[in-house]
């Protein structure tokens, strides 16, 4: 049995490395090469917000339960906290090493054994 695509999100002028989807199901989040977060509708695929400041290559991003922060790290050695509603400050911490992880996880994506 074949699956049907429901919705195609054209991403030509940049590529996509890593998605999140919000809890809703209505925003994707984007990391891409440029370095670059992106909010996208999934309906229209429009851009919502970017979120810019990372000066190399983003190797991870996660978004709060609560979804109004976003945090990403970086090959440039910081770790960043962006506000995803409007009018709202950037956090950033510098001179960050992580060795070779490649991954941020949430509280919320860590559960109890």
């Amino acid at each position: 049995m074949t699956a049907e695509c429901i919705n195609v999100i054209d991403c030509l002028s940049y590529t996509a490395d890593s998605i999140l989807i919000s809890q809703d199901a209505t925003i994707i989040y984007t990391c891409s090469s440029d370095k670059t977060i992106r909010m996208l509708d999934r309906f229209t695929g429009n851009c919502i917000k970017e979120f810019k400041g990372h000066t190399d290559f983003i190797k991870s991003f996660v978004i709060s339960a609560d979804e109004q922060k976003i945090f990403s790290w970086s090959e440039d050695g910081t770790i960043r906290i962006w506000q995803t509603s409007e009018n709202t400050k950037e956090f950033a911490f510098d001179g960050v090493y992580f060795g070779s992880a490649n991954n941020l996880a949430s509280s919320s994506q860590i559960q109890k054994i």
